[in-house]
């Protein structure tokens, strides 16, 4: 643990820079330092001395903080002399010098040196300082001062001082105080993080004077020197300053010291009394390191001695990985427990190590080693399993019924025979007129320790044997209660009886296994309905978003996507939406759209079965997903079904005329529609007005398109900057932006127009509205015809555009132009008002993957011209906002 504080801005006062702490920190050696004091009497007639200092140091395994002091002198109290002192160092004890710096220095100025902060002069003394730990590698160093050329320039201390690891298990708290003080003064220590115990409290100061002070105090306590030195004008003392030492702010004062004593360091290491700091658990997230996530990781530490810590760190290394984490203080007897996240985004099976170590205590450090698993009681999309996802789907006129019958729980620890469950007609109640177009049986187990489902059973169905269409499991995936739970699904349909039907499961072993219940589903037709898309999802997701299995709520959710193509030609008038949930009762959280319902399930019948069902009309939209979410709870998320029904069919409008081409018109548009389109797959839809042609192309496979364009003169937002020729409105169905890669818009542009805007053909852009901010979409001049200029710009989706005059907006394909001549036209008539082309159900040959739609006049009845697509399966809806 090191804090060098290498530049601490000096408090500078008359008596001159206060000795501030300019490094501090714990290491398992201890402090060293070689004072250096020296003289060399005889004044330098020539200029200048060199000198060479040796130094001894203690065997050590790596140095935490290391710097190198200078004392020279200028010859003159006041006046600037000359002073030029070069340093080197020999760092690895093999008697080759470095260069370390070399200074030139020559001014008035007093404190520190300006542009060079490790540099102070107090009086005709020069401080120097120099960070060598970098430098040092043997323990005997030796420095190389020259002061050749300078007025004076002889060396007064050659101080090294040094931080240092032995390896051991000692902890030795240090302070290193530095600056340049002239008379009597002092300086604190912060020792507010040592502990309660600590031994061998050692001080040592380096001043430099000719006379020594008479008094030193620590803590208000006079103090004697154990060791000390002095050479003519410097020297150096060393206390045992144990007996007054606090765990806290300390003072080391000089109140002895004449005038011309000027103090530049203080030493104070302190060696804490031995501590037995012992990890005694390490805990990761529920004892596990889970797959696909970060993980936190404990450690349980306690110490075992009889005086508090101190400060301490704890030390995590995961597979190499090293992440410490500091402890201000630790009672005797006492534990505390401290985490790391471990950021590491690891694979099923990966092996990690962990160890656990103090610094106060390196011995007693602890290790383990786990296997990457799941972490089952999270949705599945954290454990690489799958979505509940669509099992079948079907479209009727008629509709969905369901129930749990008398179906109950039954507990398997003690085995069982058979299991049955029996509905009578009142629990599958169907319309008078009504045919069963399938019947699904979903039975939901649960607790299976001897993996029972589905393979060791039979079930019979009204007294006929049955095999199951699917089946869907999941379990913990660690620890302990691993077991499978899951649904099985048998298409029943052969087998339905409308005055009531009876179910059998019989255990073919002796294994364990517990039931749920079952859910029978019924799909009827019935000429009286209304038409309805129903569809059904299948899966099975155990969640539980408890803490103390490493799973927040977000974490322990399921998702049911459906692959929802609305059908084309009828007005959508109702959703409803039906999610099962074994073992919710009166909890979990069900989101659909934009709306949170909790709790959402309850127990249906005497079974152990959650059923939701609820109007969900209001939240539909383009890509509805079901979410199942554990708050605190556990439950499992099985089946979400989605019911569609469906109302009258929808009338096109009938279009309104197009104004004319000279900008500023409302209400010009057109409609176009396509059929089925794959991935990738382009549709081309032709319109008569300002835009001729949109081509777009899907992300996705697409039951219809219909888009309509609409010419306006104003919009209800604020427009772009730049004139504006045309605003365009468009409207997009059956499908949203993101089912769409591009759409590419060709229009044109009178050149007449462009005339009286003083502007080039070249200085057209289209703009698109999106999220509050207009954008230049990328715009292309791809000819002029007759009278107009013709462009074409890519979108990536549909909202508000604008046609908007920018200088050399448009580029011109394969052509790098300059700038572009101004258009000018004769006058001539402006043309007619044209009527705009609603679509016709017509398609014309396209290259492949590109459906071409070509508008035509419409007829006396617009749902005439759509039955063609009809024939096809796919009805055309047209529409305008």
């Amino acid at each position: 643990m090191l804090l060098c504080l290498a530049l601490i801005p000096a408090t500078v006062s008359a008596d001159g820079i206060d000795l501030v702490t300019v490094g501090s920190g714990t290491v398992s050696g201890g402090l060293w330092s070689d004072p250096g004091v020296m003289w060399n009497t005889s004044w330098p007639s020539t200029g200048g001395v060199e000198v060479t200092k040796a130094y001894a140091m203690p065997a050590y395994d790596d140095l935490e903080w290391a710097r190198l002091y200078l004392a020279v002198y200028i010859g003159s109290t006041s006046e600037a002399k000359q002073t030029t002192i070069e340093v080197s160092i020999d760092g690895d004890g093999d008697g080759t010098f470095d260069t370390l710096a070399l200074e030139s220095l020559n001014s008035t100025d007093i404190g520190v040196t300006p542009g060079k902060p490790h540099i102070t002069r107090e009086s005709s003394n020069y401080v120097l300082w120099y960070d060598v730990k970098e430098s040092i590698s043997a323990q005997n160093p030796a420095v190389l001062v020259n002061t050749t050329g300078s007025f004076d320039g002889r060396v007064k201390a050659a101080c090294l001082v040094a931080a240092y690891n032995d390896g051991d298990a000692d902890r030795v708290y240090y302070r290193v105080n530095a600056g340049h003080f002239t008379g009597q003064g002092s300086t604190d220590f912060d020792l507010s993080d040592l502990p309660a115990g600590f031994a061998d409290a050692d001080l040592t100061n380096l001043y430099l004077a000719s006379t020594e002070a008479t008094e030193y105090t620590f803590n208000g306590d006079t103090i004697v020197a154990y060791d000390s030195d002095k050479v003519i004008y410097s020297g150096y003392n060393s206390f045992d300053v144990n007996a007054s030492l606090v765990s806290g702010v300390n003072t080391f004062g000089w109140p002895g010291a004449g005038s011309y004593y000027r103090s530049v360091l203080a030493l104070l290491s302190v060696k804490a009394q031995p501590a037995d700091i012992e990890i005694t658990a390490i805990t990761p997230n529920a004892k596990e390191i889970f797959a696909n996530e970060p993980n936190t990781i404990a450690a349980t530490v306690k110490n075992n001695g009889t005086a508090a810590s101190g400060a301490f760190s704890v030390s995590f290394s995961i597979n190499g990985a090293v992440q410490n984490v500091s402890v201000p203080d630790l009672a005797a007897g006492n534990t505390t427990t401290v985490s790391v996240v471990d950021p590491a985004i690891r694979a099923l099976g990966d092996a990690v190590t962990i160890v656990v170590t103090t610094d106060a205590s390196p011995a007693n450090n602890l290790t383990l080693t786990k296997s990457v698993v799941y972490n089952g009681y999270k949705g599945k999309r954290y454990t690489g399993g799958d979505d509940i996802t669509g099992l079948t789907n079907f479209t009727v006129t008629g509709g969905l019924v369901y129930s749990t019958g008398d179906s109950a729980y039954l507990g398997g620890s003690s085995g069982w025979t058979t299991y049955t469950a029996n509905w009578t007609a009142a629990d599958l109640s169907l319309p008078a007129n009504a045919t069963v177009e399938a019947a699904y049986l979903c039975a939901f187990y649960t607790y299976d320790k001897n993996q029972v489902m589905p393979e060791n059973v039979s079930l019979s169905f009204n007294g006929v044997g049955v095999p199951y269409l699917a089946y869907y499991t999941d379990q913990k995936l660690y620890g302990t209660y691993n077991f499978p739970s899951g649904m099985v699904v048998y298409n029943v349909t052969d087998s339905f009886d409308l005055s009531g039907n009876s179910v059998t499961v019989t255990n073919l072993g002796t294994g364990a296994s517990s039931f749920n219940g079952m859910t029978l589903f019924v799909v009827y037709e019935d000429p009286a309905a209304t038409q309805k898309q129903i569809l059904f999802n299948a899966g099975y997701d155990i969640l539980s978003g408890k803490a103390t299995y490493a799973a927040s709520p977000e974490e322990a959710t399921a998702y049911a996507p459906f692959a929802y193509h609305p059908l084309l030609g009828v007005n959508l008038s109702a959703a409803r939406l039906i999610t099962v949930a074994p073992a919710a009762s009166a909890e979990g959280t069900l989101l659909f759209g934009n709306q949170i319902w909790t709790p959402a399930w309850n127990y249906s019948g005497v079974s152990n079965i959650g059923i939701d069902e609820r109007d969900v009309t209001a939240y539909l939209n383009a890509t509805p997903v079901a979410a199942f979410r554990s708050d605190n709870d556990y439950f499992d998320a099985a089946c979400a079904v989605l019911v569609l029904e469906y109302g009258d069919p929808i009338v096109p409008p009938t279009p309104t005329p197009t104004p004319d081409n000279t900008g500023g018109g409302d209400d010009a548009g057109t409609i176009a529609a396509a059929g089925a389109l794959s991935t990738g797959a382009t549709a081309s839809f032709s319109y008569s007005g300002t835009v001729s042609r949109v081509m777009v192309t899907v992300s996705r496979p697409t039951a219809g398109i219909m888009l309509a364009v609409t010419e306006n003169g104003e919009i209800p937002v604020d427009g772009p900057s730049g004139a504006v020729y045309r605003y365009l409105e468009t409207d997009l169905s059956y499908t949203t932006d993101d089912g769409i890669d591009e759409a590419v818009f060709e229009f044109s542009v009178p050149l007449s127009w462009l005339a009286d805007q003083g502007l080039t053909v070249r200085d057209i852009v289209l703009m698109r509205y999106h999220n509050g901010v207009w954008t230049a979409l990328p715009t292309e001049l791809i000819g002029e015809s007759g009278n107009e200029a013709r462009y074409r710009a890519t979108s990536p989706g549909f909202s508000y555009f604008a046609i908007v005059t920018e200088k050399n907006g448009a580029s011109v394909a394969g052509e790098s132009l300059g700038e572009t001549p101004a258009v000018t036209v004769a006058p001539e008539q402006t043309p007619a008002a044209t009527t705009p082309s609603t679509l016709a159900a017509t398609t014309a040959p396209a290259a492949t993957g590109t459906t071409s739609v070509q508008a035509t006049t419409p007829q006396a009845s617009p749902l005439l011209g759509i039955l063609p697509f009809a024939a096809l399966g796919v009805f055309l809806l047209m529409r305008r906002k």
